[in-house]
């Protein structure tokens, strides 16, 4: 219902976490959701953790070097992925197969059965997770940003506001924007709050 009186965002910037992703899409069709780079980096390396190659990561030169093309893939441009990580995947030792099959699985796509260049839908879109345009256009990458935005507001607001509440600590946050919005195109520089 609220949706009925906003205006439809060009874009959301989120982790990836399938439901909300499913959410957003469905919500407002022609937005694009954009994939925290930050979380896919965080994703890869709970990934070395969880299949036991941190010891690996830690001692094997190209394994490293394999991880690190692997987390720099977003910063190719869409077009250019799949032959990008083919070259990954030609240029890693046998031992990170297992990240490889995995990023395929979930980001790539996997090849179709008796196929060699047709590939099944990943569950995040190449556009939701590479950074390549956000760069171009001097967008921000990552979303930590607004996380943080996210506690200290959380923190401000204390456990379970009332709607009452809540709505009056929306209306401080949106007068303290302004502030500094005001502040800024005046030549000030801004300042950040310090939380301790």
């Amino acid at each position: 219902m609220l949706k009925e009186y906003l205006n439809p965002p060009d874009s959301f910037s989120c982790d990836f976490e399938k439901g909300l992703l499913n959410t957003i899409q469905l919500t407002f069709e022609k937005c694009k959701v954009l994939g925290c780079w930050f979380h896919l980096s965080q994703n890869l390396w709970k990934h070395v953790q969880s299949y036991g190659l941190v010891e690996k990561y830690s001692s094997d030169k190209e394994f490293y070097k394999a991880f690190q093309r692997l987390k720099a893939l977003p910063f190719v441009p869409c077009d250019d992925v799949v032959d990008a990580f083919k070259v990954i995947k030609c240029n890693s030792p046998v031992e990170f197969n297992l990240m490889l099959e995995y990023f395929e699985t979930y980001y790539i796509g996997k090849l179709k059965k008796n196929s060699k260049s047709v590939r099944e839908e990943p569950m995040f879109a190449i556009e939701t997770w590479n950074v390549y345009e956000r760069i171009e256009k001097d967008l921000p990458r990552a979303n930590n940003n607004l996380e943080a935005w996210h506690k200290v507001f959380g923190n401000d607001c204390k456990k379970n506001p009332t709607l009452h509440k809540l709505i009056n600590q929306f209306r401080l946050e949106q007068n303290l924007t302004e502030i500094i919005l005001d502040q800024i195109n005046s030549g000030d520089t801004y300042k950040r709050r310090n939380n301790k």
